[in-house]
């Protein structure tokens, strides 16, 4: 006999399944590091600057200040999360993969960047 304890069960279908993987495949999360308000247009027109896409990039606000930036694919996706972090605007910007489960966790995580400096 199969007992779960106080867990719910959810079952997914595979179309949501695979929406959701396809989703995570070319979304990333961006914190900006900024006491000003930015929109998600003024955000959208520096990374597309800075990436040099063609309108290719769709960015979406989402919980915790954390935006929510869409692109065309999963190659797309790799590039600037691997030159991670972005100064935008003026302002410092970390990215991290996307997942469906963003948590005040993931904020605080995003909370430190890396630097390189170099001496001469």
């Amino acid at each position: 006999m199969s007992h779960v304890a106080d867990e719910q069960v959810v079952q997914f279908s595979l179309e949501e399944v695979q929406s959701t993987r396809f989703r995570a495949s070319r979304t990333l999360l961006g914190r900006l590091f900024t006491n000003d308000t930015i929109s998600t247009l003024q955000l959208r027109d520096g990374l597309l600057d800075a990436w040099k896409l063609r309108g290719q990039l769709k960015v979406l606000k989402t919980k915790y200040g954390l935006f929510e930036i869409i692109l065309p694919n999963e190659e797309a996706k790799k590039w600037p999360l691997a030159r991670s972090p972005w100064i935008i605007k003026d302002k410092l910007l970390t990215l991290r993969s996307w997942s469906p489960n963003i948590t005040k966790q993931n904020f605080e995580e995003m909370s430190l960047a890396p630097f390189r400096l170099q001496l001469w």
